[in-house]
């Protein structure tokens, strides 16, 4: 019987077929998959390069038809003029207008925040002299949070929760892989005067008078070096007003001989503001254990929000930093707090690859070469018993034998 003259197909299946290099090629394949599954990081969210910046500008006591008319328009019609911008999306409100700038897919970040900055401060002449300077904040893709924990609490407020999670978003800075960590809601601590008028008009004390010397007094420098027992110290005013004391004896003005305080004509407060801007509750849901098991139907809650460097495993990173919250809750968090991680995008991220590990296995039916019946044979059978190193002696001793 006479050779068939073989194709290109058929002179390559040939070779496969009769070279004993082609279990050490299928083996590499798959080590290097392995290596791929192992090695590659496990994300949620997708990564993907989309450049985009948010644009504030005040006006203040202007309308939002006059931002509209005076701000927005300008900055759109400049703004898409931009080679490589595929959104543009503004917001008027009173005394300010909010511009959100997106750019086409793949675009180079830096490249393209240089030319949006170059566009807006370079056409500043075109807003209103009134207009503040043009604030522009860059936005990305990796700022999204991949893991959310929450503060809840029967019983502590809002404000004392929010100081609680600043502090444990300090602590969360710290590690390598976190690129951004925030609290969303709560109150902030602050320092409020409630001037009296009658008081004020009896000491003779203006409102132009107390603020002045309010800023006066809040001022802290350095005021240079001085020599003493033959050392150099460095000498520094510090005068901030940190406290409610401190606003109280500040002297504001005279009146019959006597000094006037900030304390005698106003009423000095440290602590939360009266009025909530967004109220923030928490309540558990039917599928939660704790449901229905509080006193009351919603608590005051505050969230700590964290995002993660680019690149980053979500499932290490979202591991890791759950440790450390789990730490400093045993440290310094008070009992009645409840911490409940409400997003877990690591977690999430890890479930979707081991659904798709098992619900991805493929059986396929070929046909086998004589000679690699039994190295495959054995190689399996190693194989099921769990012994990889094997595996590979077998197959690289009948390749070669």
């Amino acid at each position: 019987m006479t050779d068939r003259k073989l194709n290109i197909a058929g002179r390559l299946a040939d070779i496969f077929i009769t070279s004993k290099l082609t279990v050490l090629f299928v083996l590499a394949c798959v080590l290097v998959g392995v290596l791929a599954v192992t090695l590659t990081p496990r994300e949620e969210n997708p990564q993907i390069i989309v450049p985009a910046a948010q644009i504030q500008v005040l006006l203040p006591g202007s309308s939002a038809a006059e931002v509209e008319e005076l701000v927005i328009r300008p900055l759109e019609g400049d703004i898409k003029q931009i080679t490589g911008v595929d959104h543009v999306y503004a917001t008027a409100m009173n005394s300010v207008g909010v511009v959100v700038v997106q750019f086409k897919v793949g675009e180079d970040k830096e490249t393209s925040l240089v030319k949006l900055y170059d566009c807006v401060l370079g056409q500043r002449d075109r807003l209103p002299a009134e207009a503040g300077i043009p604030l522009i904040r860059s936005m990305d893709v990796d700022d999204v949070p991949v893991v959310t924990v929450t503060l809840a609490s029967e019983k502590y407020a809002d404000y004392a929760l929010k100081r609680l999670a600043d502090r444990m978003v300090e602590g969360l800075r710290s590690q390598g892989t976190v690129s951004a960590a925030y609290v969303k809601g709560g109150r902030d601590r602050e320092i409020r005067i409630e001037l009296d008028p009658e008081r004020m008009q009896a000491f003779g004390v203006t409102l132009d008078q107390v603020r002045s010397l309010i800023a006066a007094g809040n001022v802290s420098a350095p005021l240079g070096t001085q020599v003493q027992q033959g050392q150099n110290r460095k000498v520094v005013l510090d005068g901030f007003l940190t406290s409610e004391e401190d606003l109280t004896h500040l002297i504001v003005g005279g009146h019959a001989g006597r000094p006037i305080y900030l304390g005698d004509v106003a009423h000095i407060v440290d602590g939360p503001p009266e009025e909530r801007e967004k109220p923030t509750r928490f309540a558990y849901g039917p599928a939660d254990a704790r449901f229905g098991k509080t006193q009351l139907p919603e608590m005051p809650a505050v969230t700590l929000a964290i995002a993660k460097k680019r690149g980053t495993n979500a499932v290490f990173f979202a591991n890791d930093l759950l440790k450390r919250i789990d730490r400093m809750k045993a440290q310094f968090v008070p009992p009645g707090v409840d911490v409940v991680v409400t997003r877990n995008d690591g977690q999430k991220a890890n479930n979707a690859r081991t659904r798709f590990r098992h619900g991805g296995r493929l059986c396929s039916t070929f046909h086998m070469p004589e000679f690699l019946l039994g190295p495959v044979g054995a190689a399996l059978e190693n194989l099921q018993h769990g012994d990889p190193v094997l595996v590979f002696a077998v197959l690289f001793q009948e390749s070669f034998s």
